[in-house]
C-alpha cells in the first residue's frame, strides 16, 4: 500500500491565446470585449483633452470652483484597463476588466459631468455670501456711525447722516468748502470684510465726484491707503452723473473696521452717497431667550415680581431690571450667554414701564466661571473704562469695542442714572461655530451651545456613595465608546445613578447618549437578549428618591415601546422644569405582569404552552439580566 505523498491529477493546460488569435477569435464575448476596449481607447482620449482643455482655460479658478479633475482619473483608468485586456487577452481578467469598465461608464463618468456643471452654482453660493450691503442704504448702520471733516451748516438735506444710496431725492453729504481736504468715514463697529463698494451723485443736482482715495484702519489711530498693484496709492473713478449708481471692486479684499472716502476731484460740488459691500460676522446680538440669562446683585422685593426682575432686562421687553436700592455703588447687572463668544459690542437702554429712569455712565467686568473677573479698559489706560450710558429709556445706545474680549459672562456696573437705577441690556458678538467646548453641547445639531449642568459632578450608582473612575466617564465630556458604562440588575432590581449638580437648579431636560441601536432587531431578539423596559429620570433636593412623592419630582421617562428604550440618543423632555440639585437615572426591567397580561389574548389551544414558558421564565428570571449602555449624561435647563 502507498502511504506516500498522493499524485496530483493531470489537468489539461489551458489554452494560450496570442493578441492576434484574440482578436480574430469569433467567439461572442472576446469580440464584444474587443469593441469596448477600441471605445474606450477613443473615449480615453477624449476625456483627457477635454478635461486638459477645461483646466487650462479655468486654471485661475481650478482650485476655487472645486473642480477636483475626476475626468482626468477616468481616463488614466481607461487607458491602463485597454493595456491590460490586450497583455492578458485569456482567461478570466479581460472579463473583471470589462466589468469595471461598465462600472465606470455608469457611476464616475455621471459624476463628473454633474460636478462640472454644477461647479458654477457652487461657486456662486459660496462667494455669495460675503458679498452684500453693509447697511448704509437700509439703515443698519446708524446715523452715528457716519462722520465726515465736514458739512453743509445750513442745509440739512446736505447733512453727513444722508450719505446713503437710495435716500430721498437732492439729499446727499456735501462739505462745507469744496477741498481736497475732505472725506467722509463709516465706522463698522466690528472688524468687517469689505469687498466693494456703490457711489451715486446727488440727484436732481449737477453735483457728483469724479475721483477719490481710499484708506482704512481697524483702531482709528493707525491708517492705510489702498494700493495698486505697484504700491501706490489707488485712486478710485467716481461717477459721471449725479443719477446713475457705480459699483466697484477694491483690489484686494480688506479687513477693517473704519473706512474714508478722500474726495479728489468733483463736479460743481463734492456730493456723495454711498453703500458698503461685503460682510460682518462679529456683529450679531448674542444675548437672546433662552440661551442667555440674567442675574443681578439686587432686585426689587417679591411683592413687586410684576417688573424689575433680572429677567426684565432683555432689550427685547418693555420693562426692565431695577436695583432694589437707589444709591448703592456696588449694584450690578450680570449677563451669562451659556457658551464662551467673541464679545465686540455693547447695548443699553432704560427702563421700558418707566419714562424716567435710566443709567447714564458704567463699567464692565468680563469672567469665564464667575470666579476670577478682568475689567474692560482701552490699551491706553490704566483704570477701567467707564462708558457713557442713555439719554432716555427707549433708545438703544451702543458702544463697539477697542479691545474685543472672549467670555461667558459679563457683568454691567451702573455708576450714575436717572432718577433711579434701572436698565436693560445686550451684547453684540461672534456667535459660536463649530465643535462646543469641553462642558457644553448642542441640544440639537443646529442650536447653540448650552452648558452640561452635569459636566464634571459627583456620580454614584445606586445610592453607594464612592467615587468611581468608570462613572465618571459619564460626566466626562466624551461620548465615543471606550468611554461609556455599562450598567446591569446584577446587584439591584432598578439600578440607579444619581448625579449630584452641586447646587439647585431647574432642569428642563436630559439627554443620554447611548453605545448603540438596536432598532433593527426584532422583538424576539429583545426579549432573548436585553430584558430593560424602561429608564426613569428623577430630579431632586434630596439625595434619594420619595417613593410616595415620585410623581413631583419625575422629569420624564421612556418605555420599550416601538424599541425607543434601545435608542442611541435618548431625549428626556421635563413636562415642567423641576427645581433640584440631585438627578437620578433608573433602569428597570421587563415586569411579571406584562407576561401575565400577555396571556389573557393567547388562545385556549395554547395554554399548556404558556404555562410551560411561563415556568420556564420564572425559573431563570433571576439569571437573565437586563443591561443599559450609556456613554454621557447631558442636562440643560
Amino acid at each position: 500500500m502507498y502511504y506516500g505523498r498522493p499524485m496530483r491529477p493531470h489537468y489539461p493546460m489551458p489554452q494560450q491565446l496570442t493578441p492576434q488569435e484574440f482578436i480574430w477569435r469569433r467567439s461572442w464575448p472576446y469580440l464584444i470585449t474587443f469593441i469596448i476596449a477600441i471605445l474606450m481607447a477613443i473615449l480615453t482620449l477624449l476625456i483627457f483633452a477635454l478635461e486638459v482643455a477645461q483646466l487650462g482655460a479655468n486654471s485661475s479658478t481650478f482650485y476655487t470652483t472645486g473642480t477636483t479633475g475626476a475626468g482626468i482619473w477616468c481616463a488614466v483608468f481607461f487607458g491602463a484597463a485597454t493595456v491590460l485586456i490586450f497583455i492578458f487577452p485569456s482567461g478570466k481578467k479581460h472579463v473583471m476588466v470589462t466589468r469595471i469598465y461598465i462600472l465606470f461608464i455608469v457611476i464616475v463618468i455621471p459624476m463628473d459631468f454633474v460636478q462640472m456643471t454644477t461647479t458654477g452654482e457652487k461657486c456662486l453660493i459660496s462667494t455669495g455670501s460675503c458679498s452684500v450691503p453693509l447697511g448704509l442704504s437700509t439703515y443698519e448702520i446708524k446715523d452715528w456711525q457716519i462722520t465726515a471733516s465736514s458739512s453743509e451748516d445750513e442745509d440739512s438735506d446736505l447733512q453727513v447722516q444722508n450719505a446713503r444710496i437710495y435716500i430721498e431725492h437732492k439729499k446727499a453729504w456735501c462739505p462745507r468748502k469744496n477741498t481736497i481736504n475732505n472725506w467722509i468715514q463709516i465706522d463698522l463697529g466690528t472688524p468687517t470684510k469689505i469687498h466693494g463698494f456703490i457711489t451715486q451723485g446727488r440727484s436732481g443736482t449737477s453735483e457728483w465726484v469724479t475721483s477719490f482715495l481710499i484708506s482704512y484702519s481697524t483702531d482709528y489711530y493707525h491708517w492705510q491707503h489702498v494700493t495698486d498693484s505697484y504700491g501706490n496709492q489707488n485712486v478710485f473713478m467716481g461717477n459721471v452723473d449725479s443719477i446713475s449708481i457705480r459699483h466697484q471692486y477694491i483690489p484686494y479684499p480688506l479687513e477693517t473696521r473704519f473706512i474714508r472716502f478722500h474726495i479728489l476731484k468733483w463736479n460743481i460740488k463734492p456730493c456723495l452717497r454711498l453703500e458698503l459691500i461685503g460682510c460682518q460676522e462679529c456683529n450679531k446680538l448674542l444675548v437672546y431667550y433662552p440661551y442667555s440669562t440674567f442675574s443681578a446683585s439686587s432686585t426689587l422685593p417679591i411683592r413687586h415680581k410684576a417688573t424689575c426682575q433680572p429677567r426684565d432686562a432683555y432689550l427685547h421687553t418693555d420693562k426692565g431690571w431695577c436695583a432694589r436700592f437707589k444709591q448703592v455703588q456696588d449694584n450690578w447687572l450680570q449677563i451669562d450667554i451659556s457658551h464662551p463668544a467673541r464679545i465686540t459690542g455693547l447695548i443699553t437702554k432704560g427702563r421700558g414701564d418707566h419714562q424716567d429712569q435710566w443709567v447714564t455712565k458704567y463699567s464692565i467686568a468680563f469672567s469665564n466661571d464667575t470666579r476670577l473677573w478682568i475689567y474692560y479698559n482701552d490699551p491706553q489706560r490704566t483704570e477701567p473704562k467707564k462708558f457713557h450710558g442713555n439719554y432716555d429709556s427707549n433708545v438703544e445706545r451702543i458702544h463697539y469695542l477697542n479691545q474685543p474680549f472672549t467670555a461667558r459672562y459679563v457683568r454691567f456696573f451702573p455708576h450714575e442714572w436717572n432718577k433711579r437705577l434701572a436698565m436693560r441690556a445686550g451684547l453684540i458678538g461672534c456667535p459660536h461655530k463649530g465643535a462646543c467646548c469641553l462642558g457644553y453641547f448642542r441640544v440639537h445639531r443646529q442650536t447653540s451651545c448650552v452648558e452640561n449642568l452635569a459636566y464634571g459632578k459627583r456620580v454614584w450608582l445606586n445610592y453607594l456613595h464612592e467615587r468611581s473612575y468608570d462613572l465618571a466617564k459619564l460626566v466626562d465630556g466624551y461620548d465615543i465608546p471606550p468611554r461609556c458604562l455599562q450598567i446591569d440588575n446584577s446587584f439591584t432590581n432598578e439600578p440607579t445613578i444619581t448625579i449630584d449638580l452641586n447646587k439647585q437648579h431647574q432642569v428642563a431636560g436630559v439627554i443620554i447618549k447611548g453605545l448603540e441601536t438596536f432598532s433593527h432587531l426584532s422583538q424576539s431578539d429583545y426579549m432573548s437578549i436585553f430584558n430593560l423596559d424602561r429608564i426613569y429620570v428623577y430630579v431632586t433636593r434630596e439625595v434619594y428618591v420619595d417613593l410616595h412623592d415620585s410623581s413631583s419630582s419625575l422629569c420624564s421617562f421612556v418605555t420599550r415601546l416601538n424599541y425607543s428604550v434601545y435608542s442611541q440618543r435618548l431625549h428626556f423632555i421635563c413636562s415642567k422644569p423641576v427645581q433640584g440639585r440631585y438627578l437620578h437615572v433608573k433602569a428597570t426591567g421587563i415586569r411579571l405582569s406584562t407576561i401575565t397580561a400577555a396571556t389573557t389574548e393567547l388562545p385556549l389551544a395554547t395554554n399548556y404552552s404558556y404555562q410551560h414558558y411561563y415556568r420556564h421564565t420564572q425559573a431563570t428570571r433571576q439569571k437573565n439580566l437586563f443591561k443599559a449602555n450609556f456613554c454621557e449624561v447631558y442636562v440643560y435647563n
